[in-house]
């Protein structure tokens, strides 16, 4: 997203510009999650460029090295990307993800996400609903599984389909949600 290579880090004299690309960058990063995640808005994502630790392991003994961190301006602190909630990583990664999708002009996808709300608060699932439903769903065909009730948007009941594990003849699926048992 900076446009820049890592090789521009080191030995340079562009240091501002290399900074500012990297400020840039944290703030497209942060405005595009932020508009989705609704669980804290004092977050913000940094990109930040670190020298190699003394002693680290293979990859991080070579430098430069990119750190993502989330800062908290409530707090006035910030952590490592790695060590938010497994929920925030889940849906900073699903989103990347599918933008480097849409960058490289993927079109007519068929998305098949396996429990998409496993990791993620009750809120934090409607915010997954409102990125599929804004994102996902207008350009691309979107399929996935839950057992989780937050992830069944109420004003759009059609949409859901039941699977019921047949004793015999395997699964049948049906749009008829209102009859199924206590397994299905």
């Amino acid at each position: 997203m900076a446009g820049v290579s890592p090789e521009e880090f080191k030995n340079t004299d562009q240091h501002e510009r290399l900074l500012r690309e990297l400020e840039n960058s944290g703030n497209v990063i942060s405005d595009e999650v932020f508009e989705y995640w609704s669980q804290n808005k004092e977050l913000e994502v940094q990109l930040k460029v670190l020298p190699p630790e003394v002693g680290a392991t293979a990859p991080f003994d070579e430098g430069p090295i990119l750190q993502v961190r989330v800062f908290n301006r409530r707090h006035r602190a910030s952590v490592p990307f790695d060590d938010r909630s497994r929920g925030f990583v889940w849906f900073f990664s699903f989103l990347a993800y599918f933008n480097e999708l849409e960058a490289a002009g993927t079109t007519d996808l068929i998305l098949l996400l396996d429990e998409p709300g496993l990791s993620l608060h009750g809120r934090a699932q409607g915010d997954l609903l409102r990125l599929i439903d804004e994102r996902l769903a207008p350009k691309h065909q979107v399929l996935y599984t839950t057992h989780s009730p937050f992830m069944v948007d109420p004003d759009n009941i059609q949409r859901v389909r039941t699977v019921i594990d047949m004793e015999r003849g395997g699964a049948k699926v049906s749009s008829e949600i209102f009859k199924a048992d206590e397994d299905t």
